[in-house]
């Protein structure tokens, strides 16, 4: 499902939530849109968490 410009109020941010985190904005179930979105954030933390670590071990050699 994509967006669509007749079907979403605000199509480009329908679309941006799409783009980043594959859900839909005017989809009927919110609840596993959230739920997909936050898992995305959790990963992005868990990456930049990751690459941090990375960095400072670089750092220090």
């Amino acid at each position: 499902m994509e967006c669509k410009k007749e079907e979403c109020s605000n199509y480009y941010s329908c679309q941006y939530l799409y783009d980043r985190f594959h859900v839909v904005s005017c989809a009927p179930n919110k609840e596993l849109r959230d739920k997909q979105i936050n898992e995305v954030h959790q990963q992005e933390i868990k990456d930049r968490k990751r690459l941090l670590e990375v960095q400072a071990n670089a750092d220090r050699k």
